[in-house]
């Protein structure tokens, strides 16, 4: 059985991170995320480079799309239904992209019934992933949101030096317990 477990162990270790050859994963328990241990300088220096890379690339940009009152008229908003969030749209463009391209992706939502003159705090995350491993943390910003429509953009661009396949970002929103997620994907194309 602790055979089973340890070659378990070396599969996941060893086909978490294909494309930063000579990286070891290392989960951090009372953490948010991953660091890695690596095996080499060169590994090292693959894996601050990818990250330095993504991190260096991204703009963001916020914006109120509706007002009270064209949230309300659209989503037609009852005031007996109090703190509303409600999902309105996503998007990720490009589909396919090469090493070095910027992809885009966007998330609309509605915040009605906050009675505050600030509004209501509202967390914002955007992930990327590769297969089923979180790659890198693209955004995680906690923001007063007043009635209305909004809209968050972040534009990210693929390393030059990273492995072709389908990634995913999963982009999400919270607040006052109630949590929206999406998922959708870009395919890196051969070099």
């Amino acid at each position: 059985m602790k055979t089973r477990k340890k070659l378990l162990f070396f599969f996941v270790i060893f086909s978490f991170f294909p494309f930063l050859t000579g990286c070891l994963p290392v989960i951090i328990a009372a953490g948010a995320g991953a660091s890695y241990l690596s095996t080499t300088p060169e590994a090292l220096a693959k894996v601050d480079a990818y990250f330095a890379d993504i991190d260096r690339s991204i703009q963001r940009r916020f914006n109120k799309t509706s007002t009270e009152s064209q949230t309300k008229k659209q989503l037609e908003y009852k005031k007996s239904q109090g703190l509303v969030i409600e999902l309105v749209g996503y998007e990720l463009s490009p589909k396919e992209v090469k090493p070095g391209d910027k992809v885009t992706v966007t998330i609309q939502y509605a915040v009605l019934g906050a009675t505050s003159d600030s509004g209501i705090e509202v967390e914002e995350n955007k992930t990327l992933w590769f297969g089923d491993h979180q790659t890198a943390v693209l955004a995680n910003d906690k923001v007063s949101r007043k009635n209305g429509t909004w809209e968050s953009v972040l534009t990210f661009q693929v390393p030059v030096k990273v492995q072709a396949g389908k990634y995913k970002v999963k982009q999400s929103i919270s607040s006052n317990d109630k949590v929206f997620q999406t998922f959708d994907s870009f395919e890196i194309a051969s070099k």
